[in-house]
Order: C-alpha cells, then sequence, then structure tokens
C-alpha cells in the first residue's frame, strides 16, 4: 500500500509516492529499519532507498495500526508469535 505524498518532493523527478518494500525490527537494539522506493506519477521507480529508525515507538504503531484497521492488531501479532514459538521449540501450551 503506497504512501501518497500531499506535497511531492522536487528531484530529478517528482516523488509521488512512497512504496514500502521490506522492513525488519531489532527489539535489543530498539530499532526499525525500513526499505522503500519512491516513485512517480507513472509508478517508475526514481530511487531505491533505506533508513533506520531509532527506538521507534511501538505502542503508538501497534495503537495506529490497530485504528487504521478498527481491529486490536497487537492481540493478533502477539498470538502469531506465540504460535511461532510454540512450532519452533515444540513448546504446546495455551496463549494467555
Amino acid at each position: 500500500m503506497p504512501l501518497n505524498l500531499a506535497t511531492p518532493l522536487a528531484v530529478s523527478d517528482i516523488v509521488h509516492h512512497i512504496e514500502i518494500t521490506s522492513f525488519a525490527v531489532d527489539l535489543v537494539r530498539q530499532e526499525m529499519y525500513v526499505g522503500y522506493q519512491e516513485l512517480n506519477a507513472s509508478n517508475q521507480v526514481i530511487a531505491d532507498k533505506a533508513l533506520t529508525i531509532v527506538q521507534p515507538d511501538y505502542t503508538q504503531a501497534i495503537t495506529d495500526a490497530s485504528t487504521e484497521a478498527n481491529y486490536n492488531v497487537y492481540g493478533a501479532i502477539k498470538n502469531a508469535l506465540y504460535a511461532q514459538i510454540q512450532t519452533l521449540t515444540g513448546n504446546t501450551g495455551t496463549i494467555a
């Protein structure tokens, strides 16, 4: 899902929107890594870029995502992570 910019950035071409291509989170270092592409109005890639967000506000991001989805995404993420832990470790039990 692209982010359409209200005020285009002037570069060699006008950036019409940004599309996130990848992201990763390092909980120990409290960093988030985001890869994205800048595209013009014809959806042609102007540039591939990446940035590191230091000490991102995870609580706000989850709250915003929950509001946008009209659903508690924290619970869904937690359940999915516990399911992965159970699969990888062979542990069983219920998720509280």
